[in-house]
């Protein structure tokens, strides 16, 4: 089982199985969640939430684009 260090607490986090880029684990100790950016050797770095669709990103219809 492999084993690396929680970059939230600096526990040991064990990972089931063989570990694959992109997987997300949680860390039982803080209750983070990782993604596996490397496997030789194993790291973590922290998971974001991608945005599902471009509207969160969007100017609204009512607001006016300031001239320059």
């Amino acid at each position: 089982m492999p084993i690396t260090v929680c970059p939230g607490c600096d526990e040991d986090i064990r990972i089931a199985g063989r570990p694959t880029i992109g997987q997300l684990v949680t860390c039982e100790n803080c209750g983070s969640q990782f993604e596996v950016i490397s496997v030789q050797p194993l790291e973590l770095d922290w998971a974001f939430d991608e945005l599902e669709d471009d509207e969160d990103w969007d100017v609204d219809e009512d607001e006016e684009e300031d001239d320059y």
